[in-house]
């Protein structure tokens, strides 16, 4: 399970313009093949499984998250509600009660607080991607580097 705390601050929301999304799609689908090359190249025995085309993003100025497995640690998020009683006048028989802040208090490993008003530094939160996902296009078993290094011993 993951954990993702934001601070108060406004998230901002950047995109592709969808009047040029299609232009990027074409354009990753020619660059695909030179950016497996790349991959396989740079990341001999580490190579991810997969490459994607970010097409949008959330960002914030500051956050906190952890990723727990199996229970084996502990965090805490202290939340600030707002209650409201109704009034005899209203009416009305609920109450509410509405979450107005969220803080990550301990146990989280990545945070990051906001920086000066003057220069903001935003931090993405979360990842749009193009649905077609790029899996390796491997002709040789091994990488170019592996290849070439072993031409030389």
């Amino acid at each position: 399970m993951s954990i993702v705390v934001l601070g108060n601050d406004p998230i901002t929301y950047r995109r592709c313009e969808a009047e040029y999304l299609f232009d990027l799609q074409d354009w990753f689908a020619w660059v695909e093949m030179h950016a497996w090359a790349r991959v396989n190249a740079y990341y001999d025995g580490d190579r991810p499984k997969e490459i994607f085309l970010v097409i949008g993003q959330h960002l914030s100025p500051s956050y906190a998250i952890t990723h727990q497995k199996n229970g084996s640690f502990e965090c805490e998020v202290l939340l600030e509600a707002d209650v409201g009683i109704p009034s005899v006048v209203e009416g009305k028989g609920f109450g509410r009660l509405a979450i107005k802040n969220a803080y990550a208090n301990f146990g989280f490993e990545q945070s990051a607080k906001k920086s000066s008003e003057t220069d903001p530094i935003n931090y993405t939160i979360f990842l749009h991607t193009y649905n077609c996902k790029s899996k390796p296009l491997q002709p040789f078993k091994r990488a170019l580097k592996s290849r070439v290094l072993e031409q030389y011993r």
